[in-house]
């Protein structure tokens, strides 16, 4: 099926779940979704290191764009405006991770 592309603006514990629910639910209804996460600083600083650290590498093997020290200033239409970077599309894939644009 058709790829939907997402961004998630947040890195704590309940940004993270909605990423994977996601992910579960694309997989159940045959689609896939391709998430970025942006996060303010670093992610899942709630979490002990090594769960965090094991979450995030399930994330990536599925995909998923993870950003730190990306902080959302506002949304615009499809676009997240980021303090200090280029805007980054949903329906498109930002440059490389730990790289503006």
């Amino acid at each position: 099926g058709r790829v939907v592309a997402l961004t998630i603006a947040g890195g704590g514990v309940e940004a993270i779940g909605a990423a994977i629910a996601i992910i579960a639910l694309a997989a159940r209804l045959g689609g896939h979704v391709a998430i970025t996460v942006l996060a303010r600083g670093r992610l899942l600083t709630g979490l002990p290191e090594r769960a965090g650290v094991r979450l995030l590498e399930n994330l990536s093997a599925h995909g998923v764009i993870l950003q730190e020290m990306a902080p959302v200033a506002k949304l615009d239409g499809n676009e997240a405006v980021l303090t200090g970077w280029p805007s980054i599309c949903s329906s498109m894939p930002p440059g490389p991770p730990g790289r503006p644009g």
